[in-house]
């Protein structure tokens, strides 16, 4: 009888009292040794840990997160690893196939999901949680990465980067296989849902990216991470300047251009922009917004034949891309093709994962003009009354609902959905001089039916 396998789980906490015990509750039941290395708290987190382990070691802190997970390495007995935060929780389910994984014997790591619940963004295309799912914790959206949390445990695999540390770099150099999974570590980051404790935390890994370069100055990563903290506090200028140095020492990695891409075009260097878009396409850390972030700069270009030509060679490599059906969509509905852009948005809208993401909102409103535009006024007003039953929070919707009433001279609808806009809506001005409009246009309109009467 094969021996079971051990499962030994590596963690690093500082100041983590509110989150740890979620994490140790679900996971305890699951692995055969704990292993905590505190880097310095000053709350309960130590008292917390020894209730769940006597394996809880300090650490003094030296600005390096992989020394600190290394540190925890050493401890362990196991024959795998698991490492997890202390914002972060596994599912009873998926911590079983964690232990089934540990039982291929040709396989030395596993690239887990790391879904990171936020709030919605603009830079990442986010997906709707569901709201009955408990592992949302009520947060609106999620983006998902691959991460490898889930290894052999030997002396030669060990985490590599000051900040945020990886344990891919040594599996690679070695040539141990890796093989990717879809269990999820549901991640709370208090900084991806807080402001204030995010620029706190920027404002920490930038120091620690400072000094990773000043130690590795041929090292690509930090310098493009501190490319990442200037471009996330709005001084693109330094930002770009970190990019190019991170890029002209690999250019190989495609997300440096989205980046380079992205800055030049808020530089106002579309040229530019259009290079490293070009460059960053199909980059497997951010396989759609490339694509759609391009086609968009074509259109401003209007370089429209570029955009369309583009929108179809992504759309055939990734089918999903749905903010590429919204460019094309709208391509088409400029162009008056509305038969094709009607198709084309529909299809979109079937691949969208999120009523509330930018990008399906876009695209709700290109079919709703396309229905206009083909006086299909009772798909716009469906269309759009579902939405704004979802997402009652989109001016647009009740805009758009309004010209197709209107369009049928049906104003006390126009006057009800008007008024409710103006309810719902922080910004209602022009709802209201609408409204105005609207009543006036029903007056006239009872006028002329009176008069019609009349006659008859």
């Amino acid at each position: 009888m094969a021996k079971k396998l051990k499962l030994s789980l590596c963690m690093i906490v500082k100041n983590e009292q509110e989150d740890l015990p979620k994490c140790l509750e679900a996971v305890k039941q699951f692995v055969d040794e704990i292993i905590i290395v505190d880097t310095g708290s000053t709350d309960k987190t130590k008292e917390i840990a020894k209730k769940y382990t006597k394996n809880v070691f300090d650490f003094k802190w030296k600005n390096d997160f992989s020394a600190a997970r290394n540190e925890s390495l050493k401890h362990t007995t196991g024959d795998w690893i698991l490492c997890l935060d202390a914002d972060e929780v596994i599912s009873p389910e998926d911590l079983k196939r964690v232990r089934d994984l540990m039982e291929f014997e040709d396989v030395d790591g596993y690239a887990i999901i790391q879904r990171n619940y936020r709030q919605p963004s603009l830079l990442y295309v986010t997906n709707a949680t569901d709201p009955s799912d408990p592992y949302a914790r009520g947060m609106p959206c999620y983006d998902d990465n691959k991460i490898i949390r889930l290894f052999r445990r030997k002396k030669e695999i060990s985490f590599v980067y000051q900040v945020h540390e990886a344990v891919g770099p040594s599996l690679k150099e070695i040539g141990y296989k890796v093989q990717p999974t879809n269990i999820l570590i549901h991640h709370y980051n208090k900084a991806l849902i807080n402001p204030e404790v995010r620029e706190r935390k920027d404002d920490f890994y930038l120091q620690i990216g400072l000094d990773e370069i000043k130690k590795n100055p041929k090292d690509d990563k930090p310098l493009f991470e501190v490319g990442v903290y200037y471009f996330n506090h709005a001084d693109y200028a330094k930002a770009l300047d970190y990019f190019m140095k991170a890029y002209e020492l690999n250019s190989e990695l495609k997300l440096t251009s989205f980046y380079l891409g992205i800055t030049h075009e808020i530089l106002n260097h579309p040229e530019e922009a259009a290079v490293y878009y070009l460059k960053s396409l199909d980059s497997p850390h951010s396989p759609t917004m490339p694509y759609v972030n391009l086609a968009n700069l074509y259109i401003k270009l209007e370089k429209h034949q570029d955009a369309a030509d583009l929108c179809q060679t992504g759309l055939e490599k990734n089918p999903g891309n749905f903010p590429l059906y919204n460019t094309l969509g709208y391509l088409h509905l400029l162009y008056q093709r509305y038969d094709i852009a009607e198709q084309v948005l529909q299809q979109g809208l079937l691949f969208s994962p999120n009523l509330t993401n930018i990008y399906t909102i876009k695209m709700v409103n290109n079919l709703a003009m396309t229905y206009l535009a083909q006086s299909k006024y009772k798909e716009a007003t469906t269309l759009l009354l579902n939405q704004i039953h979802v997402n009652p929070l989109v001016p647009e919707y009740y805009y758009n609902v309004v010209q197709a009433y209107n369009a049928q001279h049906e104003y006390s609808r126009s006057i009800a959905m008007l008024e409710k806009a103006i309810k719902n809506l922080p910004l209602v001005e022009e709802f209201k001089r609408l409204l105005e409009e609207t009543k006036t246009l029903e007056k006239d309109n009872k006028k002329e039916n009176k008069k019609a009467t009349h006659k008859n």
